[in-house]
């Protein structure tokens, strides 16, 4: 795995203009971790996160936000686990994640989320069984309030990234 600047592919739907509208275009520094080895698991566990204010006090009112920075295209798939329920965070206005899973086993190719209310759970899967040649039409995009862990488990048959951020309290 290394760090990555947005787009990570070509046809990824972070850091691309689709339909005339940017997405996540212009984001500094490298927000994305990418394997590096085709056809390979790669798996990622970040523990004892903590978020502090600039006293050094626990922060509160946080989130850890992570999704897909790449493409899952057929035979991939990406895991995400957390001591904290992971929530959709739905990233364009038409769709919750729009193509970026497309596992016909189960709606939108995405496990462990109601895409009815976007409740999710501590563990959620996007998988897809077809490849999408043009640029994708949304991406998994979750968050977390306040996890101390998460483990993300990226399954390439090419190459597959995951974007970690905060979502800070205004």
């Amino acid at each position: 795995m290394g760090p990555a600047s947005f787009p990570t592919w070509t046809n990824a739907f972070l850091g691309n203009n689709i339909g005339g509208q940017d997405f996540y275009t212009g984001v500094p520094g490298n927000p994305a971790l990418y394997q590096t080895n085709q056809g390979t698991t790669t798996t990622v566990t970040i523990s004892d996160i903590q978020v502090e204010s600039t006293n050094g006090t626990p922060a509160t009112g946080w989130e850890l936000v992570t999704g897909d920075a790449e493409t899952t295209d057929a035979g991939e798939s990406i895991t995400w686990t957390s001591n904290q329920i992971l929530n959709l965070l739905p990233n364009t206005p038409t769709s919750q994640v729009g193509d970026a899973c497309s596992d016909p086993t189960s709606p939108d190719g995405l496990t462990g989320v109601n895409l009815a209310t976007n409740v999710g759970s501590l563990t959620v899967e996007c998988a897809s069984s077809e490849s999408v040649s043009s640029p994708r039409t949304g991406t998994v995009m979750l968050g977390a309030a306040a996890p101390t862990t998460l483990t993300v488990t990226l399954v390439g048959t090419g190459l597959e990234a995951v974007f970690l951020g905060l979502l800070l309290p205004s």
